[in-house]
């Protein structure tokens, strides 16, 4: 056989083999792109949940602003205290030392010295007497030598401190001393005493409560 008669067969034998091969694979679907694996899409059922929402917490309430507390009323404005009339004489300072302080005076009885200490403040109320009495003087409120409130003094020194205040006059023959405090009426009064054989010599000095 000559090769034109070769070639012929394999060709047709060619052929054969191809058309065999596509009547094997199935027809797309006209339109159908090249053909890929599909996924079948199963529908699963997804019983209802119940979903708590949690709610955000809600915010703290502020607490009302307590009231301010009510402002005290404002005090009263003092009210300036008279001033005690002035003492002019000896015997006008005896009386008032009597009437402010209860002490009682006998007879004879007489002021050395006496003043505010040039400083008439009605609210300290400060005055001060020195006062010599011919006869013992009884203690104010009934007390006694030697009770307590009733502090004894170094005789000496006492009478030092007396005789600075009673000018040329001089303390004779003292025998105690002493000192004690007491209140009377709306005054607080300090007392020293030198007692002698023949007198009282004594410093009251008087404030007010």
């Amino acid at each position: 056989m000559n090769r034109n008669v070769w070639l012929f067969l394999f060709a047709l034998a060619a052929g054969v083999i191809l058309l065999a091969r596509l009547g094997r694979r199935e027809p797309s679907p006209a339109g159908a792109g090249p053909s890929s694996p599909t996924q079948a899409s199963s529908s699963v059922a997804v019983p209802d949940k119940m979903v708590t929402v949690s709610r955000p917490a809600p915010a703290p309430e502020t607490p009302a602003p307590a009231p301010a507390p009510a402002r005290p009323a404002p005090a009263p404005p003092a009210q300036s205290l008279p001033a005690e009339p002035p003492v002019a004489t000896p015997e006008a300072a005896l009386q008032k030392l009597g009437r402010n302080s209860g002490l009682a005076f006998s007879a004879g009885a007489k002021v050395l010295s006496f003043g505010d200490g040039g400083v008439p403040d009605p609210t300290i109320g400060f005055y001060e007497w020195v006062v010599v009495s011919p006869t013992p003087l009884a203690l104010p409120n009934g007390l006694q030598v030697g009770d307590p409130g009733v502090s004894n003094l170094p005789v000496a020194q006492a009478v030092q401190l007396v005789e600075s205040k009673m000018g040329d006059a001089k303390v004779e023959n003292p025998q105690t001393a002493f000192s004690l405090s007491w209140q009377k009426n709306v005054f607080a009064f300090s007392g020293t005493w030198v007692r002698g054989l023949g007198a009282d010599y004594l410093i009251v000095q008087q404030t007010r409560n």
